[in-house]
């Protein structure tokens, strides 16, 4: 349906394996007709061929009749799983990511490598079916999970091993190798899980699923580590469940969960999900914010950098903290780089942060403006007649030149202090607004 992986111009191949022209003669093509569609009721009823697997899982109860127990036989979807290797971890709950991000936003752009085969018949980069037969044995046959499952009902080494074949045909590279051999391990866990006699201890070996989750480790940790109790413990420079990131090389970013934009109005902005290629989860890794603030009078403050530890989600994705907001933010932008050693960072993307009540961003423009009978603190909305966060010193006033905040005169507590030429208010000075002599209130407006 996609044509062959070497190629870009047969991206798009229709039922009679002709090349469509368009996206829509392409999915013209592949439309169920009405008589297979299953939708149909009639179509249903008419009665439709049970789907036979390949494989059957069976249990043996013997509680009822330990003499006489009975078998009951099921596809491997109806099998329950008895046991989990240690470790094992449950997949986060996560809000589903539907980016708001525009073509024209992109930083950064994956290129799609082409490769070099154009039929399945050649062999390019120098190898041939026999170097590639040679090099595929000798992996497999030094691999330590080939060696613990290679005569596990269920596990067929010599598909996978043909499959490794398969790849460096298609790539003229090794690069798919390690996930030839991952099948092999990940295939035998999920017989081990379970089959109960693969759980068995015989003449005192451990039992075929203790070996496989304890004296194997995920793609052999790439050969820059060892294994040790079923996880890798990588070789100085090197990170991943695998080993297989070199942390002095940055990953590629390619978008933000939000698409270059969060709203102070639906949420805090606290922290940004980032999605790139590839992550690490070292300890090491780290996020680079470079904070440039818009603040009301339209300037642009100089930026500031934080470094914050990156989250990491999934190979995939890592979380951002955002620096607090300061109190004169009005509109933030964030050129946003993660690194995976601490020291070199990746490509920069960009999002904004801003609160749409009263502010509007242009993105393609980067221009915005503040609605009238609003004031703006620490990057929120605040209406006319609303007290300035938890400080009611201030309340928000607006006039011509759009919204300010006026001081209450309410008590000893709301007092100005003078600072470079420029008048804030606080809580503390009661005397100094005797002094002063102020007679009348002080409007200072959000610069």
């Amino acid at each position: 349906m996609c044509g062959k992986i070497s190629t870009l111009d047969d991206d798009l191949i229709k039922r009679d394996d002709s090349v469509a022209h368009s996206t829509d003669d392409f999915a013209e093509s592949w439309r169920v007709t009405a008589q297979d569609n299953l939708f149909d009721p009639d179509i249903i009823s008419g009665g439709l061929t049970s789907y036979k697997p390949l494989f059957q899982y069976c249990t043996c109860e013997r509680e009822t009749d330990p003499q006489n127990p009975s078998i009951t036989c099921a596809a491997m979807a109806a099998s329950e799983t008895c046991v989990t290797p240690a470790r094992a971890e449950d997949i986060k709950p996560k809000n589903c990511i539907i980016s708001k991000r525009k073509k024209r936003m992109a930083q950064h752009f994956v290129k799609r490598i082409k490769r070099q085969i154009t039929s399945l018949n050649e062999w390019s980069n120098g190898w041939n079916l026999t170097s590639a037969q040679d090099y595929c044995d000798e992996r497999f046959s030094k691999a330590e999970s080939v060696k613990v499952c290679k005569d596990v009902p269920g596990v067929n080494v010599a598909d996978s091993i043909k499959t490794c074949v398969n790849d460096i045909q298609l790539s003229g590279t090794t690069d798919f190798t390690s996930m030839a051999l991952e099948s092999v391990r990940v295939k035998c866990v999920s017989e081990a899980m379970l089959n109960p006699a693969l759980r068995e201890s015989t003449a005192g070996e451990p039992s075929i699923f203790d070996k496989i989750t304890k004296d194997t480790c995920m793609h052999d940790c790439n050969g820059r580590g060892t294994c040790n109790d079923g996880l890798c413990h990588c070789d100085t420079g090197f990170g991943g469940g695998d080993c297989s990131v070199d942390l002095s090389i940055p990953p590629v970013l390619v978008d933000d969960s939000e698409g270059g934009t969060c709203d102070l109005a639906t949420g805090r902005c606290a922290e940004m999900a980032v999605l790139g290629d590839i992550f690490s989860g070292e300890e090491t890794s780290k996020c680079q914010m470079k904070k440039y603030v818009v603040t009301r009078d339209g300037n642009l403050a100089a930026p500031v950098s934080t470094t914050p530890r990156a989250v990491f989600e999934s190979i995939s994705e890592v979380t951002c903290t955002t620096p607090d907001p300061g109190d004169d933010d009005v509109v933030t932008a964030y050129n946003m780089s993660v690194s995976q050693d601490g020291r070199a960072y990746s490509n920069e993307l960009r999002f904004l942060v801003y609160d749409s009540t009263c502010v509007t961003v242009d993105t393609d423009t980067m221009e915005w403006r503040v609605q009238g009978g609003y004031c703006t603190h620490k990057g929120k909305c605040v209406r006319e007649g609303e007290i300035r966060g938890d400080d009611p010193c201030f309340i928000c006033h607006a006039n011509e030149h759009g919204g300010y905040w006026m001081n209450t005169y309410g008590g000893d507590d709301c007092t100005p202090i003078m600072d470079n030429g420029g008048t804030t208010w606080g809580r503390r000075m009661s005397i100094l607004m005797w002094l002063l002599g102020a007679s009348t209130p002080v409007i200072i407006y959000y610069l």
